[in-house]
Order: structure tokens, then C-alpha cells, then sequence
């Protein structure tokens, strides 16, 4: 993994990055926009990637923050994992 491409210094930035390799990853996105803005005026919102069928039967969540310095983090490996993951196992 290259961190230095997944990490970010702002919550607007983390979120676009995350959005750009979700998108790119082929995801289904559904973006959940709270009614306040960020301390810079930026979108607040919950992003939901979804990979794979919608039909499966069993699913991974991954989760990484709700605030704070630790969704920088969390926020830097999701992205990290979709840009760089290895295609699907047959």
C-alpha cells in the first residue's frame, strides 16, 4: 500500500478520496448528508460503499470513525484497500 496516496489532512479531503476509490473500485455508493456543515463550511455526511451482489448472504462491514483524528485513519486504510485490492477471487 502507498499511504501516502490514502491518507489525508482534512475531513473534506478523506471523504473525497474515499469516494473517488469507491467509485473507481466499482462500488455503489449512497452518501447520507447531515443537515449541518463541517467547522469549514465543508458536507458532512456518512458514505456507504457497497462491493459485490446485493443479493449475498453474507456481508463485511467495515467502519472506521465517527469523528475526530481516528476517521483520518480508519478513513486512509478503507481507501487504501479499494484502490489497491487484487481483483476477485473466482
Amino acid at each position: 500500500m502507498r499511504p501516502q496516496f490514502h491518507f489525508a489532512a482534512s475531513y473534506a479531503d478523506a471523504r473525497a478520496k474515499f469516494l473517488a476509490a469507491a467509485l473507481d473500485a466499482g462500488a455503489s455508493v449512497r452518501r447520507l448528508i447531515h443537515p449541518e456543515r463541517g467547522p469549514d463550511g465543508e458536507t458532512l455526511a456518512v458514505d456507504v460503499a457497497r462491493l459485490g451482489p446485493t443479493t449475498a448472504r453474507r456481508v463485511l462491514v467495515v467502519v472506521s470513525a465517527t469523528h475526530g483524528a481516528e476517521g483520518f485513519c480508519g478513513a486512509g486504510v478503507q481507501t487504501g484497500l479499494l484502490a489497491e485490492r487484487e481483483a476477485p477471487r473466482p
